[in-house]
């Protein structure tokens, strides 16, 4: 019955109201190491994610509802938020298409919500998987590049910064710091200051 309660906790990932929500999941997945998280957790959405575009699952839904440039304003940023923080654990998947598609998915929901994002950026600080750490940087990313809020690249940028670079020990991933520079480059050449 595993997998039946998991889908079903993925069904109602974004109600702000429901025990079962994404906050549920997102306590509970933190608490595992990577190695047991991976023994589980992932090897449950890499069933979930059908490589075929035909085939029905939870994970794909959500995937698919989320990487539209449809207007969302009607959606309040707790259920975009919870939404989102569920599919940032669809990152810890081997399977190159699935965090490819959920990052482009992650960031069509959170590049006109940074403040948004800039939550998620602090619940997954202390994450233990290298691929969801880069992944979230990558995301800031494409969400600095896509929003229209030129003004909030600022904070974003400052909380990046001190995520990042301003810290005692120096994160070992290339990627993730590009990232992490090309957010507050961005933010430079809109006009802000650091």
């Amino acid at each position: 019955y595993q997998d039946y309660f998991i889908n079903t906790i993925l069904l109602v990932t974004s109600h702000p109201q429901n025990y079962f929500n994404s906050d549920f999941l997102h306590n509970h997945l933190m608490r595992f190491s990577m190695a047991d998280r991976d023994a589980w957790w992932t090897q449950f959405i890499h069933r979930m994610y059908p490589g075929y575009p035909d085939e029905v699952s939870v994970v794909r839904r959500m995937i698919d509802w989320a990487w539209t440039d449809d207007k969302r304003e009607s959606i309040s940023d707790e259920s975009i938020r919870l939404m989102s923080q569920t599919m940032i654990w669809f990152l810890t998947s081997c399977n190159r298409t699935l965090r490819d598609s959920a990052t482009k998915a992650i960031i069509c929901l959170l590049q006109e919500r940074i403040n948004v994002l800039m939550q998620l950026i602090r619940a997954f600080e202390k994450v233990n998987d290298p691929y969801v750490s880069q992944r979230i940087y990558a995301i800031a990313y494409g969400c600095a590049v896509r929003t229209s809020n030129t003004e909030i690249l600022k904070p974003l940028g400052d909380l990046v910064f001190q995520s990042v670079f301003a810290t005692d020990s120096v994160v070992p991933d290339i990627l993730l710091r590009d990232y992490a520079k090309g957010i507050i480059e961005f933010a430079v050449f809109k006009g802000h200051k650091f």
